[in-house]
């Protein structure tokens, strides 16, 4: 099972999990923050990899799951890399 978690830092400077991305059956489930998983639901996120930046949704599977690192990448929210469990 391949799934990426994305991460906030909170006040007293620990980082939170509010979402959890898993790839089931070649697309992703996000689970966590109902309006986090709500805006990667409608909005998704870009694509970096592809020749042209692109917007990729969790409906298109691990491509979706390789792309949250680069996109969730600041002080405030971080992505890991694929987790395969």
């Amino acid at each position: 099972m391949a799934k990426v978690l994305i991460y906030k830092l909170e006040n007293d400077g620990s980082q939170k999990v509010i979402c959890t991305c898993v790839l089931e059956n070649n697309s992703v489930k996000c689970d966590g923050d109902s309006g986090l998983v709500a805006n990667l639901n409608s909005e998704g996120i870009i694509n970096y990899a592809a020749e042209t930046p692109e917007k990729v949704f969790p409906k298109d599977g691990k491509i979706f799951l390789e792309n949250l690192s680069q996109n969730f990448n600041s002080g405030y929210f971080n992505a890991t890399d694929i987790i395969e469990e």
